[in-house]
């Protein structure tokens, strides 16, 4: 069965059908009912049909209309709502995996959608036998447990309920007819069910101007819409402008500045604003247009997470429940957020706290929350921790209503954030859906806003005092700026309002597509599908939304993306560029940048985005020059800052004499003395504790001394391929008992703490990479046995002196023979070629690029009286690198190093080595005396993991590199 469709050429005429049609059922005796698309609807055709016939004709949305039918011949249960859809769906989906284990659907807040939108569309549809795929089968399944859980609960889905109310003893006394709907805006369970009771659809085909008068423009356009005359384009007389901002940091201001000049040359005129997101779009718009004196509304629906309380609520939801191993950061966004109670003093110490504690775990977090909440907000987490979730609302309510500071419009929109929260989570219960269900379900909701802002508030502040004196009253006794969304607009009216604004048209904010998917491939197989095309219900929306203005319509969309990227129209602004073309083939009659003809360029206006502070600040005037600072290079220094660049150490509370560094430190220096002062000096670190080359290096010298340790005293000073099996055990057990220690470390950023699974995959490879690691200890060095534990010097072994500098720190491990003989290792997760001796066998003498351990030698050399023949980076990763320097006359290359380049890391004469490096360090060390700290890195790689973000040396490298210059 299928509609009776009526065509008629504009809106007008649809309605004006609709009510002859019902005016001539009801003299027939039958009952008319004349469905429309919103509550709204209703409203205008009651009121506009009121003084003709005040009774006989029911106006009202399919869902009241199937409701009252419902009620008078169903079984008793209610209609599942949108929130309760969504929260049986959930159930369902976690009922079927809980049964299923193995199966392909996961209970994710996709999927469920997937399942709320089947069951809204084609739920009796989903029975009896089909020719379904193993996901289609099982999302059947889920439909059935659907349908159980809501009879359950004594609801009926409403494609249900049409299904059982289509039949000819219920419908028999009723005369249906449609007006305001597109031709696919009905499920395939509605069609049969409008075909049954005999509907007729009056559909509007835009084939006739809609009433109203508007400007000669503005009525050729709309005749020529989708349908262009090449020999007869439009005449752009001004009617129709354009603001073109080269992207989305001008498009507010150039708006506000267009909305200004429109109501400066007319006060009183009425505008409105159709853009993709109304609520964002106010957020944006409403306080520059208040500083230029004019008021704005919005009418729209805003995301509940887009409101303070949605926000912190949801936070605190995921803090107290959520499965996600990061609760720090929802904790975070809790405790800084206006219903926490917490101090934003306190809030940021807990946050710093949190962030470097991998495990700190939930009942730590929730503990630090409730022990800084203020008194009257201090019993929130105990109340939802003991699931006392309505005490929870009512303190936040009262907590809401003490706010007397708070704007009045502001109060409202938490109060029914507040309100909406309260209302999914008594959906919630009631079906006994699980915390993460409503968390998901509650997240995805929207409410409803109407809000007008006051630019007499914007005004009283001292910043925009002057400003006001300029605006004079020019936003006084006029209506405010409407802004709503597409739909709402189209839904104000023909010729409604004097200006419309269309914002936002670009193919990423109006991307024409038809409906497919999961979901259409689903609805096909069940006979469901209905034939959607996603471009004629776009330009429908369009069509309507132009007819709104009488005098001037303006278009506006960003000629670049945040990416800097040409970004795309939409395909209803070339719509509308193609009505002032007289040669639609030719690409050349339109403008490149814009895409405007000729005779549309003088009626647009373009901004770019170089004035960053204008076009930020709410005013939009030039920043007031209070002092010129001018541009220093990187790493420039003030002649009175130069002493303060290096400081001397403390130990104990005593100041050392002299400078202190170590070794990383003035390898650090030798690489670009930028990063040195930036990574050690100012210390630009992370908060968070990290999980990444820093945290696996440290832990694996950690294991790898332990395991020495224990190695030593149950086995043998060395490792040996007769000892190898012992050794991997005793590796394994050390590496899990550190592990487990890491874990219990409170606050310290070094600990290697896995997180989920992801992460303990990671250590799980790492301890593979040093239990095989084993295999080439067992062949370093014969003859050769480690020290007992890391080697310390500089400290309380007493002073080193290296290259005028005291020197401090820890070596991973010295190897002696019976002869005094010394060999510095140092462990790495992969050694490159940066860590020999020399980058090329032929090259001159220079400093080499890693001197960490060769100042280690010679630590050895002059604090243990060892005489040192090798400095080696080790790698115990996959790479089995080994590099570094070593006396090639007393140390063989393939017998004792693993086979190293001997040709890179080989010399002789090692006290030498050492001491003509020292002399170069020296020399290079007194600029950091002289407090120098120029950005000049070695090469590209120094400036790998560097903390500065913006440096002019390391730009011109890269660009360099990339062949720029």
């Amino acid at each position: 069965m299928t509609l009776i469709r009526t065509n008629t050429p504009n809106a007008a005429a649809a309605d004006e059908a609709a009510f002859e049609y019902a005016l001539r059922v009801f003299s027939e005796g039958a009952r008319p009912v004349v469905i429309v698309p919103s509550y709204d609807e209703t409203v205008r055709l009651k009121k506009a049909w009121s003084e003709r016939m005040s009774f006989g004709i029911d106006v009202a949305t399919l869902s009241s209309w199937a409701a009252d039918l419902w009620e008078l011949y169903g079984d008793g249960r209610t209609f599942v709502d949108s929130v309760q859809r969504e929260l049986i769906a959930g159930a369902a989906l976690r009922d079927h995996c809980e049964q299923s284990p193995g199966c392909l659907m996961q209970p994710t807040s996709g999927t469920r959608s997937f399942i709320a939108r089947v069951a809204r569309e084609a739920l009796p549809k989903a029975a009896g036998e089909h020719d379904l795929g193993q996901g289609e089968r099982e999302a059947v399944e889920v439909l059935d447990r659907y349908r159980d859980i809501a009879a359950s609960a004594g609801l009926v889905e409403q494609s249900e309920a049409l299904a059982l109310l289509a039949d000819t003893s219920v419908l028999a006394q009723y005369r249906p007819a449609t007006v305001g709907f597109e031709p696919d805006a009905f499920t395939a369970v509605e069609q049969d069910f409008l075909a049954c009771a005999g509907a007729v659809a009056f559909v509007n085909e835009r084939s006739a101007e809609p009433v109203g008068k508007r400007a000669p423009e503005l009525a050729s356009l709309l005749a020529a819409l989708f349908e262009p005359d090449e020999e007869h384009p439009v005449a752009a007389t001004g009617a129709v402008r354009f603001v073109l901002p080269s992207g989305r940091y001008a498009a507010p201001r150039s708006l506000c500045d267009a909305l200004a000049a429109i109501r400066s040359d007319d006060p009183g005129a009425s505008v409105a604003v159709a853009a993709r997101d109304a609520y964002a779009c106010f957020e944006e718009l409403a306080p520059r247009l208040a500083a230029r004196g004019i008021a704005a509304e919005v009418r729209g629906s805003a995301p509940f997470a887009a409101t303070e309380f949605g926000s912190s609520w949801l936070a605190l939801l995921e803090t107290l429940f959520g499965e996600t191993p990061l609760l720090s950061r929802a904790a975070t966004d809790f405790a800084i957020g206006a219903y926490s109670g917490v101090g934003v003093r306190s809030a940021y110490w807990m946050d710093a706290r949190w962030r470097a504690n991998r495990s700190v775990d939930r009942d730590s977090i929730l503990t630090d929350l409730a022990g800084n909440a203020d008194h009257g907000l201090n019993g929130l987490v105990g109340s939802l921790e003991s699931g006392r979730v309505e005490e929870a609302f009512d303190i936040l309510q009262a907590h809401i209503l003490k706010q007397a500071g708070w704007p009045e419009g502001y109060r409202d929109r938490q109060m029914s954030a507040l309100a909406l929260a309260r209302t999914v989570f008594e959906a919630a219960a009631a079906l006994g859906a699980c915390m993460e269900d409503y968390r998901s379900v509650l997240e995805g909701q929207r409410l409803f806003v109407r809000t007008v802002s006051d630019p007499a508030a914007e005004r009283s502040g001292e910043a925009n005092s002057a400003l006001a004196d300029e605006c004079g009253e020019a936003g006084c006794g006029t209506s405010p700026v409407l802004i709503v969304d597409l739909e709402g607009a189209a839904a104000l009216g023909a010729a409604s309002c004097d200006c419309l604004f269309v914002t936002d048209l670009t193919a990423a904010a109006y991307p024409v597509r038809d409906d497919g998917g999961a979901v259409s491939s689903l609805l096909e197989k069940l006979d469901a599908a209905v034939e959607c095309d996603g471009l004629s219900s776009v330009r429908a929306t369009f069509a309507d939304a132009l007819s709104v203005p009488r005098s001037l319509l303006v278009l506006s969309r960003p000629l670049n993306n945040p990416a800097g990227d040409e970004e795309r129209p939409a395909v209803v602004f070339e719509d509308v560029i193609d009505c002032y073309r007289s040669e639609l083939q030719n690409p050349g009659e339109t403008d490149k940048k814009t895409g405007l003809t000729a005779a549309l360029l003088p009626y647009a206006s373009t901004l770019g985005e170089q004035g960053a502070y204008e076009n930020l600040s709410f005013q939009g005037e030039p920043q007031r020059m209070t002092a010129e600072i001018p541009v220093m290079p990187t790493g420039f220094v003030t002649s009175d800052a130069r002493d303060k660049i290096l400081l001397p150490q403390q130990w104990g509370g005593v100041v050392s004499e002299g400078y202190s560094l170590s070794p990383s430190a003035i390898e650090s220096y030798l690489e670009c003395p930028y990063k040195w002062f930036a990574h050690r000096r100012l210390r630009l670190e992370e908060l968070d504790a990290g999980f990444g080359g820093r945290e696996f290096g440290l832990f694996a010298h950690r294991v790898l001394e332990h395991f020495y340790a224990q190695f030593r005293c149950e086995v043998a000073p060395k490792v040996t391929a007769d000892t190898l099996p012992r050794a991997r055990r005793i590796l394994e057990r050390v590496f899990d008992d550190q592990l487990a220690y890491d874990a219990t470390l409170v606050g310290d950023a070094t600990a290697l703490v896995a997180l989920d699974d992801l992460e303990r995959r990671e250590v799980d490879d790492l301890k593979r990479k040093l239990v095989g690691y084993l295999d080439r200890e067992a062949r370093l060095l014969p003859g050769f046995a480690p020290l007992d534990g890391e080697v310390s010097f500089g400290r309380k072994q007493g002073a080193f002196e290296y290259a005028g500098f005291k020197v401090n720190g820890t070596i991973d491990r010295v190897d002696v023979d019976g002869y005094g003989r010394a060999v510095v290792v140092d462990y790495k997760g992969a050694v490159g070629r940066s860590y020999a001796l020399r980058e090329k066998a032929d090259a001159p003498p220079a400093l080499p690029r890693k001197v960490q351990t060769l100042i280690y030698a010679q630590a050895v050399r002059k604090t243990m009286g060892l005489e040192p023949v090798g400095a080696l980076y080790l790698s115990y990763g996959k790479d089995e690198g080994i590099a570094g320097s070593f006396d090639h006359a007393l140390l063989d290359p393939e017998k004792d190093l693993l086979g190293i380049d001997a040709a890179t890391c080989g010399t002789l004469g090692f006290a030498e080595l050492l001491d003509r490096v020292e002399e170069a360090v020296a020399i290079r060390l007194e600029s950091l005396l002289a407090g120098d700290i120029p950005a000049c890195p070695r090469d590209e790689d120094a400036c790998t993991y560097c903390p500065v973000t913006v440096c002019s040396v390391r730009d011109a490298l890269q660009r360099r590199s990339e062949g720029d210059e």
